[in-house]
């Protein structure tokens, strides 16, 4: 019986081992299916103008808008082969905030303390299709259109990169992020129904009044987004032996909103050994629709139009710029808006343009998703690369006329707005990298009340960020 016993025990090891051998092999194989990636992310940033909270309502659109703020963004995806050429993708976010000073007067929020309870979400989950050069994506995925930074909506992807230089894409888009730095979103606090008096409660602006549906910031917003957005991409990249071309075209229409079209040209050549020269030249254009205008609108009483609000919007921007010997140095101008009314440039933020300054293209009337009034800056970026070190300078010199003269010209957004910038960078590595950059940004515009003097105002900001990609 003891003997049985033990042959019995030595069998259910044997057996406990080979499922384990067989299981660990399994899960290597799938192992090997699978690619992690992911970063992390980390800001301590703090601003304040000088006057306190009589800006506010010009700075609205800013995400840096109180002293001592820690910001922790994780992203963590895996992308898994299916096999077939199919593959899934996952990614999950983590956001954090936490303030080390009082947001107000009345020390409401979250000041003085930790946040450990915001959970992971689920940021991106599609399904890939991978053939030669074709590449298909369905699902919720990071959009990569150069009218956003890189919010998430619900879509599908087809791309082509069997042309040489030359990767053509289409795309269908619905159910937008309801990202903050959108047209018309919840960071911009002075859009279309604040500026112009309107409330949701009435939509009056003075004796006249804006359709329902588009009155407040979120309200506009919403009704911008929930239509589907359709377009198409050409991204080329080309050795002119001489030089190097990257041309891009993109075509985008959001049903019965707006049909939107960009020209983005990029051109670098050699001088001589060191010496390299180049320009970038944008061209950013819509045409809204009737329908959308009409919502923006201003209507008397009788349910006659008196004015539209949004209309067409074009911006220009060209730079030129020369390397060498670490040097770098640019100079550039852009211009966009019209005055007395709204017009839209791109869908979030700066869309990836990469346009200068750091707080001025957030201000009240010069914010590129949603500017009122005609905007023109100069701008110059020189810095020194030493290694993996870079230090410059940003200057960006400019204004916004919004041809409604000067009363109450800082709740519209108009004046002259002028930003200094230090920026400090430095690789640590491939995978990580810090930022640390200080801007001075100095707002004066005119009044135009005699009781009430000309409005001016300085924001010092600063931020410092370490960025870990894996």
């Amino acid at each position: 019986m003891k003997k049985t016993i033990k042959l019995s025990l030595v069998a259910a090891l044997a057996c406990v081992g080979l499922s384990t051998a067989h299981a660990a092999t399994a899960l290597e194989e799938a192992i090997k299916d699978v690619k992690i990636d992911g970063n992390l992310r980390y800001r301590f940033s703090s601003g304040e103008w000088k006057d306190g909270d009589n800006y506010k309502s010009i700075d609205g659109h800013s995400n840096i808008t109180g002293k001592q703020v820690h910001n922790v963004r994780v992203r963590l995806g895996a992308l898994v082969q299916l096999g077939y050429g199919l593959n899934f993708y996952g990614q999950l976010q983590h956001l954090s905030s936490d303030r080390s000073f009082p947001q107000n007067s009345g020390y409401n929020g979250n000041n003085g303390q930790t946040n450990t309870s915001t959970p992971f979400n689920l940021r991106q989950a599609y399904l890939g299709y991978n053939y030669e050069d074709l590449e298909l994506k369905l699902g919720r995925q990071g959009l990569t259109t150069i009218w956003d930074d890189g919010m998430v909506a619900m879509g599908a992807l087809a791309s082509y990169s069997g042309l040489e230089g030359t990767k053509l894409s289409v795309f269908g888009l619905d159910n937008f992020e309801n990202d903050g730095d959108r047209v018309f979103g919840n960071n911009g606090k002075g859009g279309i129904g604040s500026i112009l008096g309107a409330t949701p409660a009435n939509g009056r602006v003075g004796n006249t009044r804006l359709k329902t549906d588009a009155i407040g910031n979120t309200e506009a917003s919403d009704f911008l987004f929930r239509q589907n957005f359709l377009g198409a991409s050409m991204v080329g990249s080309y050795d002119l032996g001489f030089a190097s071309l990257k041309p891009q075209i993109w075509l985008g229409y959001l049903d019965n909103r707006a049909l939107f079209y960009v020209l983005d040209v990029r051109y670098k050549m050699p001088i001589i050994e060191g010496l390299d020269w180049g320009f970038q030249f944008d061209y950013l254009g819509n045409s809204i629709d009737s329908f959308t205008k009409d919502r923006f609108a201003s209507w008397d009483a009788n349910g006659q139009k008196i004015k539209d609000n949004l209309d067409n919007g074009n911006l220009i921007n060209f730079s030129g710029t020369i390397e060498a010997y670490g040097f770098d140095a640019k100079l550039g101008f852009v211009t966009y808006g019209k005055e007395k009314v709204f017009t839209i440039n791109t869908l979030e933020e700066d869309g990836k343009l990469g346009m200068p300054g750091r707080q001025i293209k957030y201000l009240q009337g010069s914010n590129y998703t949603n500017s009122f009034g005609k905007n023109t800056f100069a701008y110059t970026n020189i810095g020194y690369t030493f290694n993996d070190f870079r230090a410059g300078i940003q200057v960006v010199i400019g204004g916004t006329k919004t041809g409604l003269g000067n009363q109450d010209a800082a709740k519209i957004g108009g004046g002259q707005k002028n930003e200094y910038v230090v920026d400090l960078t430095y690789k640590l590595g491939k995978k990580l990298d810090f930022l640390l950059w200080y801007s001075m940004l100095d707002y004066n515009a005119k009044d135009g009340t005699a009781s009430k003097p000309d409005t001016k105002g300085k924001k010092n900001t600063a931020r410092f960020q370490a960025l870990y990609k894996f």
